[in-house]
């Protein structure tokens, strides 16, 4: 099990490490206080990002160790591919957005006869 220490995994937020820090700064990974939101304000969580198949095991600790909610709740996890933010004070996960908003209809196209010029 992945215990997100220095030994473990030094890039997860929940880390605290210089290398952790670096990848927030990219926008690698959120911090972990929009990890905590994710929980506390929104009932997702984050995945681990060496395996996006699992929750992030330092994120479950640091919320129970803080007595704010842990358990899954949502098993569809929020991974570096889908996070898309927090817009207007709400998480935005990006494969949940409105699909419809980035399909395009399909639309006959109709020739128009260009009035002559000049």
């Amino acid at each position: 099990m992945n215990s997100c220490s220095k030994t473990a995994d030094s890039t997860c937020p929940f880390a605290f490490t210089d290398e952790s820090e670096q990848a927030q700064n990219f926008g690698c990974l959120p911090t972990p206080e929009e990890i905590v939101r994710m929980r506390v304000d929104h009932g997702r969580t984050w995945a681990c990002h060496s395996d996006p198949a699992k929750p992030c095991t330092g994120a479950i600790r640091h919320l129970n160790a803080n007595g704010l909610p842990y358990k899954m709740i949502d098993r569809r996890l929020v991974t570096e591919r889908n996070f898309g933010g927090f817009t207007g004070g709400q998480l935005v996960v990006l494969d949940e957005a409105a699909p419809a908003a980035f399909e395009l209809e399909e639309q006959p196209i109709t020739m128009h006869a260009e009035s002559p010029r000049g």
